[in-house]
């Protein structure tokens, strides 16, 4: 395969990091890892991934808040994000769109949203459509 796909994590915790990262390096795929927001956003406009894998809430901060910042961003928006939360994807919606209306904007929804920690093989899955390895 030519391109096997970067993939940026933007996670806070070490063992969540390495856990996606040994799934995803054995399925050959190429990783970033950023340890907060602010990294978060420089190298996904920097290093264009072909998929964000992120946290709902990373550290103190509102990783919903990054979606929604991921997302206003013309260069970043088109970028597939996995958001990876406790909460269920209508709850996850129904809080993007208050904070949407908080931040004058109506975000996407996450184009998949995973229990966190995922099973190995429904993330793979959802990783393989959304990179178009299937």
């Amino acid at each position: 395969m030519d391109d096997p796909g970067r993939i940026l994590i933007i996670d806070d915790e070490t063992e969540m990091q390495m856990f996606l990262s040994n799934l995803l390096k054995s399925e050959n795929y190429q990783l970033m890892i950023a340890r907060d927001s602010v990294e978060g956003l420089e190298k996904a406009g920097s290093r264009e991934p072909d998929l964000i894998i992120m946290k709902d809430t990373i550290g103190k901060e509102n990783g919903k808040l990054l979606y929604i910042s991921l997302k206003q961003e013309p260069s970043l928006s088109s970028i597939p994000v996995v958001l990876l939360s406790s909460l269920d994807q209508q709850t996850i919606m129904h809080y993007l769109r208050i904070l949407g209306g908080e931040v004058r904007t109506g975000a996407p929804e996450p184009d998949a949203v995973l229990s966190r920690p995922p099973e190995a093989e429904e993330l793979l899955r959802v990783v393989h459509v959304l990179t178009n390895r299937v």
